[in-house]
């Protein structure tokens, strides 16, 4: 008899997920969520939402992978509109146990939201 199946992903294809929250004024707040799977081939979305933070930000946003020594690898830009977006891309291959967050930035450099990773199995 064969041994029963795993019931979660080997640690390597784990998802990688965290709620965004806003920055600055209103810290804190609930602004959307980041999905993330890194390696060959990896992918990042992110649903953005910074009206519930008081905030209505329209235009460029960048999003940066935040490694656990403190670097970011840029993963791209999008348009905000009234503080709402979203946004889904490729990644570079990042190895996956270097990443511990996301960030979100505004054109001029802002920090508008910041995110903790959790991994698929953590959740």
């Amino acid at each position: 008899m064969a041994p029963p199946a795993p019931t979660t992903a080997p640690r390597e294809t784990d998802l990688l997920w965290g709620g965004l929250t806003s920055a600055g004024a209103h810290a804190g707040r609930p602004a959307g969520e980041v999905y993330a799977h890194p390696g060959y081939p990896g992918w990042i979305y992110m649903s953005v939402d910074l009206t519930g933070a008081g905030t209505s930000y329209t235009g460029k946003v960048s999003c940066l992978l935040v490694r656990r020594d403190g670097g970011t690898v840029p993963a791209g830009s999008f348009s905000l509109r009234g503080g709402r977006g979203s946004w889904g891309a490729p990644i570079p291959d990042v190895d996956r146990s270097t990443l511990v967050g996301a960030r979100l930035t505004a054109s001029d450099g802002r920090v508008l939201a910041t995110s903790h990773f959790a991994t698929g199995a953590e959740t």
